[in-house]
């Protein structure tokens, strides 16, 4: 018989082991409740943000339509295969993805499994923090991207979703098979998004070549057939890559020796890992108990080397991508964090633990985050020109007629600056009439200004090919310089006027510069920046010049090609010429001209009465 004392004992015993397994019974039922209420967390948090960014994406999208609505037909064309251009970017992201969102290349885990695994996911205001700025920043760089593309934003945000959950299908249908059917249709979707990611290049390339032009290298056919080959060699070759760097991955996880890599193939490794058991590789244990013994390996090695190799196997093969893969394991770090949190971090502090995060919270790769930062501030620029550009386009249509109908309208009557002879005095009179009656000739329609001299006359006729060119160069050093370098500029070679004709010049490039300048970047988009004819049809950086600047600059300089009825590289309709004007200014600034009208000629106030 026992004695009382040992009866007391045992029951102590049991008494402490049913309250063990009470205790690890409520555990469990509370890691599941957290779990439970972790994924409920989650989901709505992720609904939200998700209907809250859409409608965000849906109002800007409409108010970018309306603030560009008539822009440059030009522009349309090259935001058109802009788009192109980003879907292919997108459609050779998911060829490169997708076998790794099924498994068959390696992966760290990824973003959105490591935000909910996180010692830095506490309370549940912080959770929701997180979700929705992993969710956020997708929508992010989509409303970036999509953006400067209005048209057709109902039927992209459809097709982007049936795309989005067809793709989310068949990676899930994919992880649940085995590894026949993980290969299979991990190649198969990678060869597919690949090809259409090489159409769609070349599609969007063909779009921007309407504009630009076909070049000197590659015709229309030429273009096509070059992007669409450079497009998919460059894809096929990160498949590449990504397949060698998972096949050295596995060296590495299987421990397989130097002597036996050419035994241990490339696809019998990524068999071996795709089925995730190790027989294609390795065979039964005992195969991999005489495996590891060819290394030189105690039995307990080989032993702890084998449970591992199979635990690393299982875990391949059962680890989840989704936000909803809370496992029972996360319950307890969640509940711990939870339970022992009492101070409360601030939104601010989160954002700052995000922008500098440790590595378990990063949901992009560096290169893919900086790539995303890139082309989203890129495609806001492009947003912030059109914009522009289509509000000065406007108010120039609106007042383009009116200052020529000013300046041009009654060309032939009015004031009129004219000379006593070559070389002699310039000065203005009240029209035609008394300047013939005095004896002197007309020089230009319209009063003498600060251009009104013999040097500033003769360069008028002189560069009447180039002057255009060479002042908008001289036009881009006030973006840096600042007037002088611009005032500088006009008096040098190859235009050189005199100092006051020059800064009246100039005063018309700054004040082109404030007027026109979303015009003048989009030119540079369209291949109209060194396009310099006038027309209320084609609004350039030169009309809008005109429209804006020219009331005040005619006056200043006086003299212009059109009041002299000179013909130049701009087409100018006849009626904007002077008709008044009766001189052969080849004969008088001709290269066979007797007169020597260089700087040192003119250019005094006496010369510009």
């Amino acid at each position: 018989m026992h004695s009382p004392h040992y009866n007391d004992d045992n029951n102590i015993t049991k008494t402490k082991k049913s309250k063990q397994e009470q205790h690890i019974s409520t555990t469990k039922l509370t890691q599941q409740q957290q779990q439970h209420k972790a994924k409920k967390l989650v989901n709505i948090t992720a609904l939200q943000i998700t209907l809250l960014s859409l409608l965000l994406i849906y109002l800007s999208t409409h108010l970018v339509t309306h603030y560009t609505s008539g822009i440059d037909g030009r522009m349309v064309y090259v935001l058109e295969g802009i788009s192109r251009l980003e879907a292919s970017h997108l459609m050779a992201y998911i060829s490169y993805k997708t076998p790794r969102w099924i498994g068959v290349y390696h992966s760290p885990e990824l973003g959105s499994e490591r935000v909910l695994r996180s010692k830095h996911v506490g309370r549940e205001e912080e959770l929701q923090f997180h979700v929705r700025y992993t969710i956020g920043q997708y929508f992010v760089f989509v409303w970036c991207l999509c953006l400067p593309h209005t048209s057709g934003q109902f039927l992209s945000t459809v097709l982007g979703f049936l795309l989005g959950f067809g793709i989310e299908s068949i990676i899930l249908f994919a992880r649940r098979g085995d590894g026949e059917c993980k290969f299979l249709v991990a190649s198969t979707a990678a060869l597919v998004f690949a090809f259409l990611a090489s159409v769609m290049f070349a599609d969007g390339c063909h779009y921007i070549q309407v504009v630009w032009g076909s070049g000197l290298l590659f015709s229309e056919w030429g273009l096509g057939i070059a992007t669409f080959s450079s497009a998919l060699a460059v894809i096929l070759f990160t498949h590449f890559y990504q397949l060698q760097r998972t096949v050295r991955k596995l060296y590495v996880e299987r421990r397989i020796s130097k002597h036996e890599t050419k035994d241990k193939t490339a696809i019998h490794l990524i068999e071996s890992h795709l089925f995730s058991s190790g027989r294609k590789l390795f065979g039964s244990s005992g195969r991999k108990g005489s495996m590891l013994g060819s290394l030189g390996l105690s039995e307990e090695e080989r032993a702890l080397l084998i449970e591992e190799m199979s635990r690393e196997d299982s875990e391949m093969s059962t680890r989840s991508t989704t936000l909803s893969s809370i496992t029972e394991e996360d319950a307890p770090e969640l509940t711990t964090t939870t339970t022992t949190t009492t101070t409360s971090t601030t939104t601010w502090a989160l954002l700052k633990m995000r922008l500098f995060s440790p590595t378990d919270l990063i949901v992009f790769s560096r290169l893919e985050y900086h790539l995303g930062i890139f082309f989203s501030l890129a495609s806001l620029l492009i947003v912030a020109v059109n914009i522009g550009a289509t509000h000065q386009v406007n108010i120039v249509r609106a007042n383009y007629h009116t200052v020529h109908e000013t300046l041009y309208g009654q060309i032939n009557d009015g004031e009129v600056c004219a000379w006593s002879e070559i070389g002699g005095t310039i000065s203005t009179f009240a029209n035609k009439e008394e300047a013939l009656k005095a004896g002197y000739t007309i020089a230009h329609c319209g009063a003498c200004g600060q251009c009104s001299n013999w040097q500033d006359l003769r360069l008028q006729y002189t560069t009447r090919t180039y002057l255009a060119q060479a002042s908008f160069i001289c036009s881009k050093k006030s973006l840096v310089y600042g007037a002088d370098a611009v005032h500088e500029c006009l008096q040098e070679e190859p235009i050189g006027f005199s100092d006051s004709c020059a800064m009246c010049w100039t005063e018309d490039i700054l004040c082109a510069r404030r007027n026109c300048a979303f015009i003048f970047l989009q030119s540079n988009m369209i291949n109209t920046v060194s396009n310099f004819q006038v027309g209320s049809d084609t609004i350039t950086s030169a009309t809008c010049e005109e429209a804006m600047c020219e009331l005040v600059f005619v006056p200043c300089s006086g003299a212009n090609r059109r009041r002299m009825n000179i013909t130049s590289m701009i087409a100018r309709p006849g009626d904007q010429l002077c008709g008044i004007v009766d001189v052969d200014w080849e004969e008088i600034f001709g290269e066979g001209s007797q007169h020597d009208f260089g700087r040192k000629v003119g250019g005094s106030s006496s010369d510009e009465l």
